[in-house]
């Protein structure tokens, strides 16, 4: 899928340099492996902060905050 992007010119470059080492035709691949590479270190980050978190909070304190959550959902959903 083809989409338009804006990134400075020292990053383009950056690319277009790897893309030549590489013996691409262009640099749509770099920037594949870059997006999955920021979304499993994302993803890696989150779940090492819920680890962490983990325990921190009673069941009653739990569910009253779930129980918050879902009713401003609701309300968020209907506007």
């Amino acid at each position: 899928m083809r989409t338009t992007i804006e990134i400075p010119e020292t990053l383009r470059k950056k690319c277009i340099h790897v893309a030549l080492e590489r013996n691409l035709g262009g640099f749509s691949e770099i920037i594949v492996e870059a997006l999955e590479s920021y979304f499993r270190v994302s993803e890696n980050k989150r779940k090492a902060i819920v680890s962490e978190l983990r325990g921190s909070m009673t069941k009653k304190d739990s569910f009253m905050y779930l129980s918050e959550l879902n009713k401003s959902r609701k309300n968020w959903k209907q506007k």
